[in-house]
């Protein structure tokens, strides 16, 4: 646990492939996974259209360090998709980010979850039982104060064995800059 490896990741490279399925019509749109700030800005730099999408973690325990490149994407215009919204494996951490609001009858799942909705995100929980499939589709029927949103924004801490792919090197690849 806490070891992980990544291997090459020649991101502006890659990328071109990918805008080449899109440009021959075997996919709509292209999107990117765990790019920070200066992932994107690679891309940028290089003369690559924002991707549609940058799906990374992100939940209140990881709001401060993620709000560089949450605000990246908004103002570029790409969709963030959030996983790991409802800190999964981490009851006793997803239990003190929830019981910061006074949502009654909501499970610490769905908060979490109203909250990355209210943020803008989209969001891909994972379930495999029924009855949670169902409870993280029952979240429009509620909302956060901005007072609850700022208590769980302002959460703050670290998850253990916790890896950032966000931060790892900007690799282009053989690509000339434009």
């Amino acid at each position: 646990p806490g070891q992980f490896s990544l291997g090459g990741g020649k991101i502006v490279e890659t990328y071109d492939a990918m805008l080449e399925l899109q440009k021959e019509g075997i996919v709509r749109s292209v999107g990117v996974s765990n790019f920070g700030v200066k992932h994107l800005e690679a891309l940028e730099q290089y003369g690559r259209p924002a991707p549609a999408v940058n799906q990374f973690e992100v939940h209140p325990l990881m709001w401060e360090e993620r709000k560089e490149v949450v605000q990246y994407c908004r103002d570029n215009k790409i969709l963030v998709q959030a996983y790991g919204s409802v800190l999964s494996g981490h009851d006793d951490l997803m239990e003190k980010a929830t019981s910061m609001v006074s949502t009654e009858g909501k499970t610490a799942a769905q908060v979490l979850l109203r909250w990355a909705i209210e943020q803008g995100f989209q969001v891909i929980p994972k379930s495999t039982h029924r009855d949670h499939q169902e409870e993280n589709m029952d979240i429009f029927d509620f909302s956060l104060t901005p007072e609850e949103v700022e208590s769980l924004n302002s959460y703050g801490g670290k998850l253990p064995d916790y890896w950032d792919p966000l931060s790892m090197p900007v690799d282009v690849g053989a690509v000339s800059a434009p």
